[in-house]
């Protein structure tokens, strides 16, 4: 949805403060930026942990120890929590694309489960 509309750290902003101020629902604010409640979550997340800096958009790849890749699929597969919740909150990882985890086939590999976190050890 926003790919082919990005936003800017202004517009980013303003539908985070619709957002949280309850002035418009989640849906009624995909509907009318046309972006995904995922996304909306996402950059309301990173705004209340990095405040502005968190709504930037990122120019380089983030880099992870091999140790804190492995304990982020090792919780992932003792369901420890969603791989949302275990990205972005225990590990601030960056969370892969769909796309990401069609071309990895982490049972492959004798891993069972789906999901980009096991892609990060590919």
């Amino acid at each position: 949805m926003s790919k082919s509309n990005p936003k800017s750290t202004e517009e980013k902003l303003e539908i985070i403060r619709l957002y949280l101020t309850h002035e418009y629902s989640i849906s009624q604010l995909v509907r009318l930026y046309q972006v995904s409640e995922s996304t909306i979550k996402r950059w309301t997340n990173r705004y209340e942990k990095n405040g502005m800096t968190g709504l930037k958009a990122s120019q380089t790849w983030k880099k992870y120890s091999k140790e804190v890749k492995e304990q982020a699929v090792q919780d992932y597969l003792d369901e420890v929590g969603s791989q949302s919740d275990i990205c972005q909150i225990r590990f601030f990882l960056t969370i892969c694309s769909p796309k990401v985890d069609k071309m990895k086939q982490p049972d492959s590999l004798g891993i069972q489960g789906s999901g980009c976190l096991v892609s990060f050890i590919i």
